[in-house]
């Protein structure tokens, strides 16, 4: 009886290396939001911007608006609107979502605050917002 050499297996393919799972920044939120949202937008945004231009801007800041870190901002607006000034009304805002957004654990830096600021400011002046709530003359 002949021996057969014993069959070697080839080497294993070593597994190919798994990329941690990033986490979503705002803007890719944003993004997959953007195609749901029927939005207005004010004759004077459009005559600034443009149509297509100003459709895709209160899009997104619809969009942005919309998120938890929107929602907080969209919040501090609507309280500070009473206040006496603009000044006192800014101020007011700003320390709101920063409190509310140390408390939720987000992480704005004071620029994105700002932006945020004054996205809901001027959809609250109905410069641009969702559909079902554009005025109606």
């Amino acid at each position: 009886m002949s021996t057969t050499p014993p069959v070697t297996p080839p080497p294993a393919t070593p597994a190919a290396p798994v990329a941690p799972v990033a986490k979503e920044s705002l803007w890719q939120k944003v993004v997959h939001v953007f195609d749901d949202v029927k939005t207005f937008v004010s004759s004077a945004f459009v005559k600034i911007f443009g149509s297509a231009a100003a459709k895709q801007f209160a899009a997104g800041a619809v969009a942005i608006l919309k998120t938890s870190l929107g929602q907080i901002a969209m919040t501090a607006v609507q309280q500070a609107a009473g206040l006496e000034n603009n000044t006192a009304k800014f101020s007011a805002a700003f320390d709101a979502i920063t409190k509310e957004a140390e408390t939720q654990g987000i992480a704005a830096t004071d620029s994105l605050k700002n932006m945020l600021i004054e996205l809901a400011v001027q959809q609250l002046k109905l410069n641009f917002g969702p559909a079902d709530q554009a005025p109606t003359s």
